[in-house]
């Protein structure tokens, strides 16, 4: 079916100068500047947002009981008129058993309307138990790195795990996993960790290329220098995501963490 091209005149979000997007949907066809007109009167225009960690959004949870088709068709919806253009549903730590039916039922909802889904991320299980590291995830759920487990998933996940968080000091095989998860062609997220100096560099070694919700999955009160957080901003690690609402980062922390990673 084709559709009808449509001209949209816009604010650029960053430099805030009129552009003219000529769109052919699904698909823009091209980006130029504008005539100048009254811009106070546009609408602003930015690339789409991509998520790396949905738990759940719009009244649907994806860590609660299974959902449905109609609910994962609200959640992906509900998420693109928001803006956001692509994410990765994200499944956190749960009863080990519990993950050969969850998997398999996500990829099947996925494979039935894709929308803006782009894959999944495991966060957890294998993160640090002990209190101001495991957050929200129950410690009595996490077990020891286990590498043949992270193939297992990604078999059940049909092949759509994107993103795997793990904490790769917190057990013996943990590099092991790092480089299972890599091997399988997942990006290895450290988060709800310790992870510091050689612990750190080793994991980055093995392929660990994010930080997951940097600053939080942390104890509140931590050593002044040797601690996670500053060791994180300090390493190799190329990225690091952030729950930037104002809440689990503040302004001013966020603001510190943006210069401390640049802009790219």
């Amino acid at each position: 079916m084709s559709h009808p091209e449509t001209i949209v005149e816009a604010r650029h979000y960053r430099s805030g100068e009129v552009i003219s997007v000529e769109l052919d949907p699904p698909l823009y066809r091209r980006i130029a500047p504008a005539a100048r007109r009254d811009r106070r009167k546009l609408p602003w225009i930015a690339p789409g947002l991509v998520d790396v960690q949905v738990n759940g959004f719009g009244g649907v949870d994806l860590n609660g009981p299974p959902i449905g088709r109609e609910e994962w068709r609200r959640l992906c919806r509900s998420l693109l008129a928001n803006g956001c253009t692509h994410f990765l549903a994200t499944v956190i730590t749960r009863p080990s058993d519990s993950y050969r039916e969850l998997l398999p039922a996500l990829r099947r909802l996925r494979e039935e309307e894709p929308a803006n889904c782009a894959g999944f991320h495991l966060e957890g299980p294998f993160l640090r138990p002990e209190a101001g590291y495991a957050g929200v995830h129950n410690p009595r759920w996490m077990r020891p790195a286990d590498p043949d487990w992270v193939c297992r998933a990604q078999e059940e996940c049909g092949g759509g795990c994107r993103v795997i968080t793990v904490a790769p000091e917190a057990s013996e095989r943990g590099i092991d996993l790092v480089r299972a998860a890599v091997g399988e062609g997942m990006r290895v997220a450290i988060g709800h960790s310790a992870a510091m100096g050689s612990a750190l560099e080793r994991a980055i070694e093995a392929g660990a290329s994010l930080w997951t919700h940097l600053g939080n999955g942390l104890p509140h009160l931590l050593p002044k220098w040797e601690n996670p957080l500053l060791h994180a901003l300090g390493s190799a690690l190329p990225y690091a995501s952030v729950i930037a609402d104002g809440i689990h980062l503040p302004p001013h922390a966020f603001r510190a963490v943006a210069l401390s990673l640049g802009s790219g």
